[in-house]
């Protein structure tokens, strides 16, 4: 390398770095992700609103990369429908009506007319692909501003990231302009869809002949942190019934379905204990319930209520109260108080709450946080919290008999004929995926045939069906010293966002296990701005300064990567 060109990109660097404060580019950051926010890309149940929304927020990042970075190019690319319905990542875009149920006709109708956006910032090197996600979970949360800080759905998952990529392709072009430095790297930027239903987006791009890369930084609400691996997850999906029952007692559907949670948390604290890997020494096993009946709306995002309907004859509601907070003490003792300062990632007002109370019948009102389920064990669920005190009262109803044997709990408004639960289980690398799917199907199925033995039913008087289809996402680990992670430590020091401890793997799970499968010999990283702690929640937001900070660190990591690359034995390169 010549003198000049070292000094060039000294200068380069240094410029970049001051970039993070740069008032101008705080207030790019801020309209780009306004503007994002804005746009409601929830999942909706025709593919062609989907499609619509999706159409808005890749016209604005088109636009915004045509005047920042003119020497980039973008592209819409289909969804490749056959290639991804043939390949066991593939996730049924369960949220579309109608959809067929063959595989492949379902990928074709679900996603008629939608495509990613891919651009590319030609550079000589290895290849180095940014990607994020424009579509975000329910409910939509439009945006509102505290300073630099943007609340909003999606702010800090993922369109944070995406604001990131696009600032970082400005970044760099302005570089180029004052110092006359190019990136290392042949760089290309994904905007992709379908993340947060299971992955479908990144899955169809990488199977775009162009898109093969050295490496791959997937943005996501890292907190600026970057982690080589993540755990798995896989969501389930629980219906119970009752059987034609010919005159014998039929169950009640949600002890049932009480049973049938005590029963996966079970399995889930199994997993968890067994879950030893060097990548994640936290163990991010989580159990996560987010939809019981008509409450909840994803099933990895923690609920927050459940209300339940007592009715009962001959037993005074001051012994009922009691037993209730006999229950709610054993949850504590398991769960932890969340009222407690500290003791959560925030602070819960209330756990339980009595209203409409009579003679015979009253409404118990649990309360939980809400939350994405990476951090179930730092939130309160009140599905979880709900069906503990059911299994509770259902125990002691049996058990006390006499009055007591006419305590009832349903949910408020009824518990429907078939009973729906949704919700997700975590796992490490230490745990292949068709394990965790066969032992959260047996402990449900422990857990009814316990609840028909307790409450003295036939055998099979529950109807039981569970399914994984949906998410189901398997877990890997890559090197802590890859190239890309040593590029990208360096790139965050200099960013003014350096490591704030020892190098793990990231708690939750996101499109970088389909890097990780489809791309085996390359780096794959998860980084990006935002915490996971709101991500899903009320309270989601993100601070304009850790997007700049991000796609500061982004534009650093495209120019040495390839110089990075150069260095290491046996790199790759294209």
């Amino acid at each position: 390398m010549s003198l000049q060109k070292t000094a060039g990109t000294a200068d380069a660097a240094a410029w970049l770095s001051g970039a993070v404060g740069d008032r101008r580019w705080l207030d790019l950051a801020h309209e780009m992700l306004l503007q994002l926010v804005e746009v409601d890309t929830t999942p909706k149940p025709q593919a062609r609103a989907c499609a619509a929304a999706e159409d808005v927020c890749f016209a604005a990042v088109e636009r915004w990369l045509a005047g920042a970075a003119p020497a980039v190019t973008c592209e819409r690319r289909p969804i490749r429908a056959g290639a991804i319905a043939a390949h066991p990542y593939f996730s049924r875009p369960y949220y579309l009506a109608d959809l067929p149920a063959e595989p492949e006709a379902a990928a074709r109708a679900g996603y008629e007319g939608r495509s990613n956006l891919v651009a590319h910032l030609p550079g000589e090197g290895p290849g180095l692909v940014f990607n994020a996600h424009i579509d975000t979970v329910p409910p939509h949360i439009v945006p509102r501003s505290e300073g630099d800080v943007l609340h909003g759905r999606g702010s800090a998952d993922d369109k944070g990231g995406v604001a990131a990529i696009v600032l970082a392709a400005g970044l760099l072009e302005q570089a180029r302009e004052r110092f006359g430095v190019v990136p290392s790297c042949d760089l290309r930027m994904q905007f992709v869809i379908d993340e947060e239903t299971g992955g479908n987006g990144s899955l169809s791009v990488t199977h775009e002949a162009d898109q093969v890369c050295d490496a791959v930084v997937v943005l996501e609400c890292t907190d600026l942190q970057p982690h080589p691996a993540n755990r798995g997850a896989v969501w389930y999906r629980m219906a119970v019934g009752a059987t034609n029952c010919n005159g014998t007692p039929k169950p009640n559907l949600l002890e049932t379905a009480a049973f049938a949670v005590g029963a996966m948390e079970e399995e889930g604290r199994a997993l968890r204990a067994e879950s030893n890997h060097d990548m994640f020494p936290q163990r991010p096993v989580q159990t996560c319930h987010g939809m019981l009946g008509g409450f909840g709306t994803h099933p990895s995002r923690v609920h927050d209520f459940v209300p339940l309907r007592m009715t009962w004859s001959g037993v005074p509601h001051s012994l009922l109260v009691r037993e209730v907070d006999a229950a709610l003490a054993d949850y504590i003792a398991a769960y932890g108080d969340k009222t407690i300062p500290g003791v959560g990632d925030a602070l819960l007002a209330q756990h339980l709450a009595w209203r409409d109370v009579g003679t015979d019948e009253a409404v118990l009102d649990v309360f939980g946080l809400s939350g994405h389920m990476g951090a179930t064990l730092r939130l309160d669920g009140a599905i979880t919290k709900a069906m503990w005190i059911v299994r509770h009262l259902s125990r002691v109803a049996r058990t006390k008999g006499g009055a007591w044997a006419s305590v009832r709990c349903d949910l408020e408004g009824g518990t429907p004929d078939d009973l729906i639960l949704e919700g997700g289980q975590g796992f490490l690398p230490t745990h292949e995926l068709p394990e965790v799917t066969a032992r959260m199907s047996d402990a449900a199925r422990c857990g009814v045939a316990t609840y028909e033995r307790e409450a003295g039913l036939a055998t099979g008087a529950v109807r039981l069906a569970m399914d994984f289809e949906k998410l189901h996402n398997a877990a890997f680990s890559r090197p802590a010293d890859s190239t890309a992670m040593r590029a990208m430590v360096s790139a965050l020091q200099a960013a003014g966002a350096p490591l704030r401890g020892a190098i793990a793997g990231w708690t939750v799970s996101c499109d970088a296990r389909i890097f990780a499968e489809r791309f085996p010999d390359a780096d794959v990283v998860t980084f990006g701005p935002g915490a996971l702690a709101v991500a899903h929640s009320a309270e989601e937001r993100v601070d304009m300064h850790d997007v700049m900070r991000a796609a500061v660190a982004l534009a650093h990591l495209a120019l040495n990567f390839g110089r990075k690359a150069s260095t290491t034995e046996g790199a790759q390169h294209p």
